[in-house]
């Protein structure tokens, strides 16, 4: 049961933007601001976690916006290995339907269930279910504990407790303001 965490790349660590968690783990994806939280939940109840930053480091190095988004889910899809075996994207950040945000990703369907979805290379699983969370201009913490399958959404400042969810009970279609 361990804790791990999913880091932003930036000067000091550029290792850890893109993480796995077995069942029973704990992943958590810290401070995110302008930056977006990714992760995979997979069938077999593991969880592929990804940190993007719109402005690159380490494997992003040099790209900014939707390229780093790119780079940092092909990353993820590698690591995840047979990306047949996804159940669910859960999507934390500003920017998404709707949002003025920065602006990033530039297409406001990249994570859009409706459409062959870029994020899995064209070849979206059967029965794929996509939940997008718009955090409201505010950094915060994205925790899932895997063996409680939970989402719960810090205020990075104060650890103030914004969202919580079961994992099973997550919306999908649209995106959740909280």
């Amino acid at each position: 049961m361990a804790h791990i965490k999913c880091i932003e790349p930036n000067l000091n660590d550029t290792e850890h933007s893109v993480v796995t968690a077995g069942t029973d783990d704990t992943l958590e994806l810290p401070a995110v601001d302008s930056c977006m939280a990714v992760v995979f939940l997979m069938n077999d109840r593991s969880m592929v976690g990804g940190h993007i930053g719109m402005f690159g480091y380490g494997p992003t190095n040099g790209q900014m916006g939707d390229e780093c988004t790119r780079t940092i889910v092909k990353n993820m899809i590698d690591q995840a290995g047979n990306i047949d075996n996804l159940g669910r994207i859960v999507v934390v950040t500003d920017i998404a339907e709707g949002d003025a945000g920065l602006g990033w990703p530039r297409d406001l369907n990249y994570f859009d269930t409706s459409i062959p979805s870029r994020l899995v290379l064209g070849k979206r699983p059967k029965g794929l279910l996509v939940t997008k969370i718009a955090k409201g201009g505010v950094t915060v913490d994205v925790v899932l504990v895997g063996k409680a399958r939970q989402l719960n959404i810090y205020k990075t400042a104060g650890k103030k407790l914004l969202y919580t969810k079961p994992i099973n009970q997550l919306p999908t279609g649209g995106v959740t303001r909280y």
